[in-house]
């Protein structure tokens, strides 16, 4: 998010918030990438409020009625009008309830440095919030049509090879935005078997390994992007793993290039309700390869009315084809 031409993020902190606070919350997360995201979500909110008030911006500073605001009117609206993924939604509550809760232990010892001026108690603002954004809900009135997904994949081929991808992931593989982000090029294995090629990719969601065998028109796809990866398939402008932010402005400039608005998560809800429409015999294995439970089967199957049928993701009414004289 931007105002003035400037990120959110980039806001005036005190050396004592990042010397005694930030950075030695930093400290506790082991995984680089999870670090630099933290630090983007907790300074991107800072952010919000210097831009909107100038005072009182600092994280400690917030009050329960400013982390209500923020999360439950301003960014559920944002989610609602399609500025905002529910993935970075969720993400960036996370990071300020992480960082709070970490705060309600680490401030009571700060006055015993000496030289440190700063609060000596804190409660957390954001420990009672969850998410409005609901996961569960299919939005009919927010499906894509055929035509629409057309017209996206080719814009996107001609466009950005990279966006191309992530939105053939999400639309034929059914993966969520964090997943497809975090994809490396040892997760997809591809093998020759009596003439043809099958990929089978694999990663880590909720604690458990998940493997997935590509649809054959995504396996020629992908096999040609992920040969020119060296780790992450997705990389920013600065040659770093992209981030939600980062593909929240990517399709930014894509809609400004081409005209045309969409978001990772009606593409997926599309895949998910076409793939239904054509297995309903088959809600059990169509569960296990989209990772959805049996009642999120059933509001993507209420939808599926409005679609007009090896790897289950090979039976949908769906193959993405792409001419090689366009390249």
């Amino acid at each position: 998010m931007r105002k003035s031409g400037k990120l959110l993020s980039d806001v005036p902190l005190s050396e004592d918030f990042y010397k005694y606070m930030l950075d030695p919350f930093l400290a506790t997360v082991l995984a680089e990438r999870t670090k630099k995201e933290y630090r983007r979500q907790i300074l991107t909110v800072c952010g919000f409020f210097y831009n909107m008030r100038g005072v009182r911006y600092s994280f400690e500073q917030l009050t329960a009625d400013d982390a209500k605001y923020y999360f439950l009117t301003y960014l559920t609206g944002e989610c609602s009008k399609g500025n905002l993924s529910s993935d970075t939604y969720r993400l960036r509550l996370a990071s300020c309830k992480n960082f709070a809760r970490y705060l309600e232990q680490r401030v009571p010892s700060l006055s015993l440095i000496d030289g440190y001026e700063g609060i000596t108690s804190y409660t957390s603002s954001f420990s009672a919030l969850y998410s409005r954004v609901k996961p569960t809900l299919v939005d009919t009135s927010d499906i894509l049509s055929d035509a629409e997904v057309t017209r996206a994949l080719s814009l996107a081929y001609d466009y950005n090879r990279a966006l191309f991808c992530i939105f053939a992931l999400s639309f034929r593989m059914y993966l969520p935005q964090s997943i497809i982000l975090s994809l490396k090029k040892d997760q997809f294995n591809f093998i020759d078997d009596n003439g043809h090629t099958i990929c089978l990719l694999t990663y880590i969601e909720k604690n458990k390994q998940v493997f997935k065998r590509l649809p054959a028109d995504l396996t020629s796809i992908m096999r040609e992007y992920v040969a020119g990866c060296d780790s992450y398939l997705f990389l920013n402008q600065r040659r770093n793993p992209m981030t939600a932010d980062n593909l929240s402005r990517l399709l930014d400039r894509f809609q400004k290039s081409t005209g045309c608005r969409i978001r990772i998560g009606q593409l997926r809800s599309k895949g998910i309700i076409d793939l239904i429409s054509h297995n309903k015999e088959d809600l059990d294995e169509v569960g296990d390869f989209t990772g959805l439970s049996k009642k999120m089967l059933e509001g993507y199957g209420q939808a599926a009315d409005r679609i007009e049928n090896s790897c289950i993701a090979d039976n949908s009414g769906y193959c993405i084809s792409i001419h090689k004289e366009r390249s």
